[in-house]
């Protein structure tokens, strides 16, 4: 795919109480970093990351997330952050990341993904602050000098799929905030999703089911399309359900999809189309409808496209990728 990083950024562009020692501060209460000793308070823990690397001594209570799987990531451990990026714009997190547990009031917004509050961050005096390595390169010393800042590179190169990173990260974090039990309970969880999700498709007589997974973006003339390549973290829980997905990119997908019009779906008429949208309001799709190639592909005729009822956000943690079979089965078998 030619697009970059910062380019999928710009198409993008378009955790609720307290848990103890671990959330947010209320009102009145000290901001003073204090971290919670670990069960070897004078152990000091190393955690390597693409730009360096991060050292610990403790357990990190104030917690800064910069983009949308770290911050869902601590609300699957039952953490709420001090401050998240982007959390209430049109494409912020709490637009495009649809799970509970949300995000508590208080939680500050520290601004962009990409151009985050360096001033705000620092007046929340976090312990520990997680970012995106694309998004973060040129504020990383920075960030590092306000606290330690932990980078994690959510498009691995090949021979090693986004599912994968994601689990990997999941379980990374978890070490870090002490919470390695709740995190292999979430994946427990999400494993058991799968177990059910495939017994449903199959006795629905979709096994093995050729589908193709999109999502719709903004584009200059009408939707922007994302075909899930296999290397995705869509394409993979897929797999898991017992699904094909069929699409495949001629060359390695650095970020897991290939960004392309209506036109390019008329060589994949075979499969079940099933696409994810993250416009809340329906413009896309009722722009996507009015498109006349769009009206004469097979599964639009045959009713083989399937829009997904809730938004889903296909990059995110455990909390989402449950979610994202919940909807998959859901109108696949019209439930």
């Amino acid at each position: 795919m030619k697009a970059k990083p910062i380019l999928i950024y710009t198409i993008f562009s378009i955790l609720v109480s307290i848990m103890t020692g671990c959330g947010s501060l209320s009102e009145g209460e000290s901001t003073e970093n204090k971290m919670m000793p670990s069960s070897n308070p004078e152990k000091i823990r190393v955690f390597k990351h693409p730009m360096g690397e991060v050292q610990l001594k403790g357990i990190p209570l104030r917690v800064v997330t910069l983009d949308f799987n770290y911050t869902e990531d601590l609300l699957a451990l039952g953490i709420q952050p001090v401050g998240v990026a982007d959390i209430a714009s049109k494409t912020g997190f709490n637009s495009l990341v649809n799970i509970e547990p949300g995000l508590a009031e208080n939680v500050a917004d520290v601004g962009g993904r990409q151009e985050p509050n360096l001033e705000k961050i620092a007046e929340l005096k976090p312990d520990l602050i997680i970012a995106n390595l694309y998004f973060v390169k040129k504020n990383y010393t920075m960030l590092s000098e306000i606290a330690p800042t932990m980078i994690f590179d959510p498009y691995p190169s090949e021979g090693k799929n986004q599912y994968e990173e994601m689990v990997e990260t999941f379980r990374t974090i978890a070490d870090m905030l002490g919470k390695k039990e709740e995190a292999e309970q979430q994946l427990a969880h999400l494993k058991q999703t799968y177990e059910e999700a495939r017994v449903v498709l199959a006795t629905a007589g979709k096994e093995d089911l050729p589908v193709v997974l999109a999502q719709l973006f903004p584009g200059q003339t009408g939707p922007t399309i994302m075909l899930f390549s296999r290397n995705s973290q869509g394409a993979n829980i897929l797999k898991e359900i017992g699904l094909n997905n069929i699409y495949e990119s001629p060359t390695f997908e650095p970020l897991g999809g290939t960004t392309t019009t209506v036109e390019a779906l008329t060589a994949l008429q075979q499969a079940n189309f099933i696409y994810m949208n993250t416009d809340s309001s329906g413009g896309l799709e009722t722009l996507l409808k009015q498109n006349a190639l769009w009206e004469q592909l097979d599964f639009v005729k045959e009713k083989r496209d399937f829009p997904l009822e809730r938004t889903v956000w296909g990059y995110g943690g455990p909390l989402s990728a449950k979610l994202l079979v919940q909807e998959i089965v859901k109108v696949l078998t019209r439930q």
